[in-house]
């Protein structure tokens, strides 16, 4: 099988990767100089690869992996002991999400976009990354969407 420069065009691949740290400090606690704060994520890495189907239409399918959040409190939702203050993290989280989209423009420049998918076929988002987004709960938090906009 002979793979040309043209059948490549209607891929596309996105990477990102960020370093982030989040730090604060505590006159209570100045010992333990500055510590991780609650919203601490230092690695996050996203892509995205899309398949062009016609003019019209692509597939994608797109994913994220970051490392855990700073927690300070336990399974129980206690408070965690003073020597563990902002030492523990949640697990790393993942998630693989695939989505379809039809684009249609018209000649008086009017745009019609569809957009279909599926959020977390596989992974672990954090949890209020649902409770924020969603008001529903499926099997493993794997969710439809769907979208139409209009463009006049």
């Amino acid at each position: 099988m002979t793979i040309s420069e043209d059948s490549w065009k209607r891929w596309t691949l996105q990477l990102s990767y960020a370093y982030t740290r989040s730090r604060e400090w505590f006159d209570d606690l100045k010992e333990q100089g500055r510590l991780p704060s609650l919203y601490d994520i230092p690695h996050q890495i996203g892509g995205a690869l899309s398949c062009q189907l016609t003019k019209r239409a692509s597939v994608s399918l797109g994913g994220l992996v970051r490392s855990g959040k700073v927690t300070d409190l336990d399974q129980n939702f206690d408070p965690l002991p003073q020597e563990d203050f902002r030492k523990v993290r949640e697990p790393m989280n993942y998630r693989v999400d695939a989505s379809y989209t039809y684009k249609k423009e018209f000649r008086t420049g009017r745009l019609l976009l569809f957009r279909a998918g599926l959020y977390n076929i596989v992974g672990n988002p954090p949890e209020e990354e649902i409770l924020n987004f969603y008001s529903v709960h499926w099997h493993r938090n794997c969710l439809p969407y769907g979208s139409i906009s209009f463009k006049f």
